[in-house]
């Protein structure tokens, strides 16, 4: 299928792009976009004045693939980028470069999980492969060798990316084999625990390939890998793909169960009451807004401030659970008892006691395995009785000590997090400015196409493309956006008559 990168820069041509692999990896049918990036051929800053290392360029569907390609072949001849993953949508907003619909590359706005990769570094000049740097054949040789051993998976694709290698493992839906895994972001709670064991087989992966210098760096689920026919300046060499057939000549794919499996990677069970997923899926949505019963200071403001704060703790720590593989030996019964503490205020003693089992069942080994440990239905006793110290208080710092959670394995937690990571997220814009730029910016695109549109019709395009602000806000802004649009225009008029 790749074309192999034998010729000449000098009789290099758009048409050398080779769009075939990237069509095998996105197969999604329905809401999949493909995201398409370039590094940048000189300095660019971004308006907070930091180097700009990838530049977006547009996003199309992956039905309308065809139909872009002679318009944007030509950005995509040197140092080009696709994504691994299909997104649900594209931005709004067009790309200043291209003047396409821009990317919109976040894991949360995932459509289909197309495949598991490593990216190899064998070949850099400052590889971290023990003693030297490996020739792409001395290192595909190792990779020959691990996956006829069983270490690793036989790839589905081995792609030559410049200055060493990507591998992967295509994914298909269990149910529909001829796609890829959908993602499950119709329920949030489910598809943040997706993301994590997506992440967890490609580290899984990634450590078996240690000798070949895998990037440990490089395993999240909105990756872009280099087009295959694209030039890769640095290396001076083009980039290409080779599919890895089965004995039957079929492409190989896997679920990513069958590959967690493969690989040793625990899928924790989780059996929670229905009233519990439901409230850890509306905090997860992008829509969630905390809604206290009463003025701040209030009993009923405090009591519903903590039950959503322990709905978030109870997310973190099943999320926790997934990241170790299970709870170990000398933790379990500590970590079980916050759980229930955490359920008590949610649900009723059997609830909670189902769920401590599923727990218990996924702990390493499962929960109880000696005499003298305490049986679940008495931890659970305990906590509901309303006795002294039944239900302990606590703050972040404690859990974080308790639950032993580091900064590295913090970051896509909610609320279970080190101070440092605290005090990280305190330093970034708010959602509430992040929203009112993505819906300027929004805005702005619109009034580029259509000057007089009204506060009820931008509203009303906000809203099908899911973008907070409703006509109440819209009108308070709009005044603001269109005087600063004024303005801007009015200077482009005068430097241009200078």
């Amino acid at each position: 299928m790749a074309k192999k990168p034998q010729k000449k820069l000098a009789e290099f041509t758009p048409e050398d792009i080779d769009f075939d692999p990237i069509l095998l990896i996105h197969r999604g049918k329905e809401s999949a976009y493909i995201g398409l990036a370039r590094k940048p051929n000189r300095v660019i800053l971004d308006k907070h004045g930091k180097p700009i290392n990838l530049q977006h360029l547009f996003s199309f569907s992956v039905k309308d693939v065809k139909s872009y390609l002679p318009q944007v072949r030509p950005f995509l001849m040197f140092d080009s980028y696709f994504t691994v993953n299909s997104f649900y949508r594209q931005s709004f907003w067009k790309n200043r470069i291209t003047g396409l619909p821009d990317v919109e590359r976040k894991e949360e706005s995932l459509s289909y999980f197309n495949a598991c990769y490593v990216d190899l570094d064998f070949g850099r000049p400052k590889s971290k492969v023990p003693e030297k740097r490996l020739l792409f054949t001395e290192a595909m040789t190792i990779v020959s060798v691990l996956a006829e051993t069983g270490e690793i998976p036989p790839p589905s694709i081995i792609a030559r990316s410049g200055r060493g290698a990507y591998l992967l493992w295509l994914l298909h839906d269990p149910e529909k084999p001829t796609e890829p895994e959908r993602a499950i972001y119709q329920d949030p709670f489910a598809f943040a625990r997706q993301i994590e064991l997506y992440k967890q087989v490609n580290k899984a992966i990634g450590e078996k390939l240690l000798p070949v210098a895998w990037d440990k760096t490089a395993f999240d689920a909105a990756r872009v890998l280099r087009i295959s026919g694209s030039y890769h300046s640095k290396a001076e060499r083009f980039v290409g793909f080779q599919v890895q057939f089965d004995e039957e000549g079929k492409f190989i794919t896997y679920s990513m169960g069958a590959l967690a499996e493969r690989m040793k990677v625990p899928v924790m069970e989780v059996d929670l009451p229905g009233n519990i997923k439901k409230l850890i899926s509306t905090i997860e949505s992008p829509g969630y807004k905390k809604t206290p019963a009463e003025k701040k200071g209030t009993a009923p403001y405090k009591i519903a401030a903590m039950k959503g704060l322990n709905i978030k703790r109870v997310r973190d720590l099943l999320l926790l659970e997934q990241k170790v593989g299970g709870f170990e030996e000398g933790h379990r019964r500590r970590r079980l008892t916050v759980y229930a503490e955490f359920l008590r205020r949610y649900t009723s003693k059997g609830s909670c006691l189902k769920s401590l089992k599923t727990m218990a069942g996924n702990c390493k080994p499962p929960y109880p395995s000696e005499k003298d440990d305490p049986s679940l239905e008495s931890i659970v006793d305990f906590i509901y009785s309303g006795k002294k110290g039944s239900v302990r208080s606590w703050n972040n710092e404690k859990l974080c000590i308790e639950l032993g959670i580091t900064a590295e394995m913090a970051e896509d937690f909610i609320t279970i997090v080190p101070a440092e990571i605290k005090e990280k997220r305190e330093q970034l814009p708010t959602k509430t400015a992040r929203d009112k730029e993505t819906r300027h910016e929004a805005i702005i695109e619109i009034l580029k196409n259509t000057y007089d549109a009204s506060a009820r019709e931008i509203a009303r395009i906000l809203k099908r493309e899911e973008i907070k602000g409703g006509l109440t806000i819209v009108s308070r802004e709009l005044p603001q956006i269109r005087a600063e649009i004024q303005k801007s225009r009015l200077e482009n008029s005068e430097e241009s008559k200078e």
